[in-house]
């Protein structure tokens, strides 16, 4: 059995033109990685856009977008929310530890 993949969405109820324009890319198939009305793990129905974990958090860090991240493993794992693991704070504990004893 193989190593499973991730599978990276982007929810922007508010900046859907401008998440479009940036995954478009060039290409005219961009319509494509659009996920319309998918369950999410939370129960709530979205229409979700296909991208690549860097692009998410390319466009996460912009501070004009309001979106959220969402991820599933596998083809057929449960959608759900990640948006938390792009937050700024986010460190080990380790590192956190190290930098409070100095």
């Amino acid at each position: 059995m193989g190593k499973q993949r991730h599978e990276w969405f982007i929810y922007a109820p508010h900046d859907n033109e401008a998440v479009a324009k940036y995954l478009q890319d060039g290409d005219n198939r961009f319509e494509e990685s659009a996920v319309r009305d998918a369950l999410c793990a939370d129960g709530k129905r979205r229409d979700l856009w296909r991208c690549t974990e860097t692009q998410a958090y390319f466009l996460w860090r912009n501070p004009q977008s309001r979106i959220k991240i969402f991820n599933r493993l596998g083809q057929n794992g449960k959608i759900r929310d990640v948006t938390f693991l792009f937050k700024k704070d986010r460190r080990s504990l380790k590192k956190k530890r190290k930098e409070a004893v100095r």
